[in-house]
């Protein structure tokens, strides 16, 4: 045998001790350094520290919504989710139950009882009906399956549950999240920073605008001190430990990866990745409330006063002069996950770069190789959107319930004629496709259809200012003229509302 046998030899005999840990082949080969990252937090952490190191497979994120479901119509799915978990458990060899880690799922199951907490154990990949192809188990865990197991509980279970609820969905998305020039922030250079009129009393204030001689100092910025960059480093950390937690894993059944100060990382499943976002961004500035079990957003409002009201305590932001921009990746469950992080954080680079910061970047990576990409501000003054997202979002509701999502589709189609007309022509084609993909003269009338045909070439035409007019106009990937990116964002959420089919 030459080294490399001998070194896949080992990997195999360390693959059957630690079954799951690393693969059954032996093809990983992993370093020195690698293999302390692999197993310290299952054998130091979790054994000797008792933290936990379960950690969502992209599996689980896609199929998070779909077990949410599954709880939510528990007294019709309980025994069906049974039959299923009590199947894969005659087979301990499969090693299925590693753990969901997705605390929002754990609370629910709690809840409910035993089968329920046995199912957040079970890894997401089984609640796939494809996953059971016995040639795919021998592959990917190394275990031998009959057809005749694999087929029950392929078209008998699964299928059954699909038939109750709906099929998991195949895509998730990761967020990435970076507040806007944060280094001149904590240099004291940025603008947004108050001036001094800001900081004195209303009244010092008052008797000092008076004086010709004060006028320059007043409209001067504060400098930097330590008191000011103290209470930067409050804000950051108040977002990172308070805010991003409860965002992503309470409010939604997501996981953090990382959130540090500005900066962070998480998974979310495809229907929560937009409001995850929309929420995340309006609480860095202190322009939300948080409500029961929810958040109320409402950007570039005069209410806010940097100051979040949060279970019982004040917790200072960044305010509402700070901006952050975010970039998501949608991708399918199977897509390399290493790709995955890095179009990620290309995605949230040309949020900055691309669509000017206080932006959204979005790039949709399609199973069939094809990938999209779209963008936007937060708002836009200049066009009277106050909220970006808050609109988008309002009209995949309307998708869901008073309009075919056909009409994403019939406008993509004409988007790239209608990039030469004018707004009143666009606005009138926008009337028509509304009216003719209205589910019912009732659901949506004459007036609701001229007022959603305004609001949205005002984004077409806000979107406009980003196009990029070298690129080729029918790469998808690069910013397109407004009324064709409007076309991609409602082709986006024609496949958010469909739940991730296109």
């Amino acid at each position: 045998q030459n080294w490399r046998e001998c070194e896949k030899e080992f990997w195999r005999k360390v693959a059957k001790k630690f079954v799951g840990d690393v693969e059954s082949d032996g093809s990983e080969c992993l370093c020195a350094i690698c293999t302390v990252k692999r197993f310290a937090a299952k054998l130091v952490f979790a054994d000797k520290l008792g933290i936990s190191h379960e950690f969502p497979s992209t599996d689980s994120i896609a199929a998070a919504t779909f077990v949410e479901a599954l709880f939510e119509r528990w007294a019709e799915t309980e025994k069906l989710v049974k039959d299923l978990l009590d199947t894969i458990s005659r087979h301990p060899e499969w090693h299925a139950f590693v753990g969901m880690g997705i605390p929002k799922l754990e609370r629910k199951a709690e809840k409910l009882d035993a089968i329920a907490q046995k199912l957040t154990k079970l890894d997401g990949e089984w609640l796939f009906a494809e996953s059971y192809d016995p040639k795919r188990i021998k592959r990917a865990h190394g275990v031998e399956v009959s057809e005749e197991i694999a087929r029950r509980l392929r078209e008998g279970v699964l299928r059954k549950l699909y038939d109750e609820i709906a099929k998991p969905n195949d895509y998730y998305a990761v967020l990435f999240m970076d507040g806007d020039q944060m280094g001149k922030w904590l240099s004291g250079t940025h603008e947004g920073l108050p001036k001094f009129a800001e900081i004195l009393h209303p009244q010092v204030r008052k008797q000092l605008e008076g004086q010709s001689n004060w006028q320059t100092v007043l409209q001067t910025q504060r400098l930097m001190s330590p008191s000011l960059h103290a209470a930067i480093s409050e804000a950051l950390a108040n977002f990172a430990l308070n805010v991003v937690p409860y965002v992503v894993e309470e409010l939604h059944a997501g996981r953090l990866v990382y959130a540090g100060g500005d900066d962070v990382l998480s998974l979310l499943p495809l229907a929560d990745a937009l409001t995850a976002a929309h929420k995340l961004r309006a609480l860095f500035s202190g322009e939300a409330k948080r409500i029961d079990k929810d958040i109320l957003v409402e950007l570039r409002s005069n209410q806010w006063t940097g100051w979040l009201d949060w279970n019982g305590r004040k917790l200072l932001t960044m305010g509402k002069n700070a901006t952050a921009s975010v970039g998501i990746v949608i991708a399918h469950r199977l897509h390399p996950l290493r790709d995955v992080l890095r179009q990620g954080r290309e995605a949230e680079e040309d949020a900055k770069e691309l669509y000017g910061r206080n932006a959204i970047c979005i790039r949709w990576l399609k199973r069939s190789g094809e990938q999209v990409q779209m963008g936007a501000k937060f708002f836009y003054p200049d066009h009277c959107i106050n909220d970006t997202l808050q609109l988008l979002l309002e009209f995949a509701d309307l998708m869901r319930s008073k309009i075919s999502r056909g009409f994403a589709t019939d406008l993509m189609q004409e988007s790239f004629a209608l990039a030469d007309l004018d707004e009143k022509a666009q606005e009138a084609e926008l009337r028509r496709l509304l009216k003719r993909r209205r589910k019912s003269d009732a659901s949506l009338s004459e007036d609701q259809i001229k007022d959603w045909a305004q609001k949205l070439v005002r984004l077409a035409l806000a979107l406009d200012t980003h196009a990029d007019h070298k690129a080729d106009p029918f790469d998808l990937t690069r910013p397109q003229r407004g009324i064709v990116e409007l076309g991609k964002w409602l082709t986006f959420l024609r496949f958010l509302t469909g739940g991730g089919e296109a």
